[in-house]
Formats: structure tokens, C-alpha cells, sequence
């Protein structure tokens, strides 16, 4: 663990690529002050290969600082947009599957992400490959809730504006799903 969040801090990229991929999620998520490997590796260099690694491997992205201060903060605030990205689409990938949570405010908040993190295309287009679309559709044909419809419709505009802005064709959604998307 210590070794690991030191290795982080340096500058050789190998050396720490090879202790990642020996590292145990005990290593990966140990905590120094506050600060865990993934948290001290985005602060100082922008490496998103060993960030996915790291997170692929067990690391936990929503850790902070004893500041306060996350991977993805230190990380945009030192202008790691490469790992900024890395990150981005790790957070998006855990709230898809909060979308079929049975507590609505999870639901409301999974659907409200993704609306947001889909107004970027890249992000947008991994949704898409990671089924949100599906899930979104769903959604609409049946949930109650206003609210959880109305961010299931806006994440999937963005996503259809992502998928046209690639040359792809339109999504193949419900009824009710263009319906809402319509009334937006």
C-alpha cells in the first residue's frame, strides 16, 4: 500500500504500471493521511491507462482527500483531461445500473448522471454501447415518476444527438419514448 502510493507520486510510469498490476484492492484503496494511490496518482500525473487500470483492478474512484478532494477534482484541476475522461466514464458505468434501482430518488439521480455526463458524445456513446438506451427506454414506457422520465428523455436526446454526430442512425426507441423525448 505504501509503496504503491509512493510509486504514485513518482515519475516513472513503468515502475508503477508493474506494481499496479501486482497490487491487491487492499494496496490499490490504502490510505495515507487521506490519500489513496488513485487520489495521489491523478493530482500528479495524467496517466489514464494506469488510472483505468487501477480502477479495472478495485480502486475506489469516490475516495477523497483529507481536504476533501477526489481523483476526478485533483485531476481536472491540474488539467489531467485524459484522465479526467478515464474517470468520467467509470462514474457513468456505475450509474447505469442504478437506473433499474428500485428506490425512485437512486433511480431519479442514476437518470439525472446520465443526462448530464451524456452532453458529452464520447460519453454518450459508451452509454449507448452499455445498454442505457435500453434501460432509458424502459423508463419511459414505465415509470410513474415525472421526474425520473423527464432525465431518462433528456440523457436519451443527448445520446441520439451523439450518435447522429457520429453518422449513426437514429435509436430505435418506443412510442412512449419519442413521446417524451418530443415533449422536451
Amino acid at each position: 500500500g505504501a509503496k504503491l502510493l509512493e510509486a504514485c507520486r513518482a515519475s516513472d510510469a513503468a515502475a508503477l504500471q508493474a506494481l499496479v498490476e501486482k497490487a491487491q484492492p487492499a494496496d490499490l484503496n490504502f490510505s495515507e493521511n487521506g490519500v489513496t494511490p488513485l487520489v495521489a496518482l491523478c493530482g500528479a500525473h495524467d496517466w489514464p491507462q494506469i488510472v483505468s487500470l487501477m480502477l479495472e483492478l478495485g480502486a475506489e474512484i469516490d475516495d477523497d482527500n483529507n481536504s476533501g478532494h477526489t481523483a476526478m477534482m485533483l485531476a481536472s484541476d491540474k488539467g489531467h483531461r485524459r484522465s479526467v475522461a478515464v474517470l468520467k466514464c467509470a462514474v457513468m458505468e456505475q450509474l447505469i445500473p442504478h437506473l433499474e434501482s428500485t428506490d425512485q430518488e437512486t433511480a431519479v439521480y442514476a437518470a439525472a448522471g446520465l443526462q448530464n455526463m451524456s452532453k458529452d458524445a464520447g460519453l454518450a456513446r459508451r452509454a449507448l454501447t452499455l445498454g442505457a438506451a435500453k434501460q432509458l427506454d424502459r423508463i419511459l414506457g414505465s415509470s410513474p415518476s415525472e421526474q425520473l422520465r423527464t432525465f431518462a428523455a433528456g440523457a436519451l436526446i443527448n445520446m441520439q444527438a451523439a450518435r447522429k454526430e457520429a453518422g449513426g442512425a437514429e435509436l430505435q426507441l418506443s412510442a412512449a419514448a419519442r413521446a417524451a423525448m418530443e415533449a422536451l
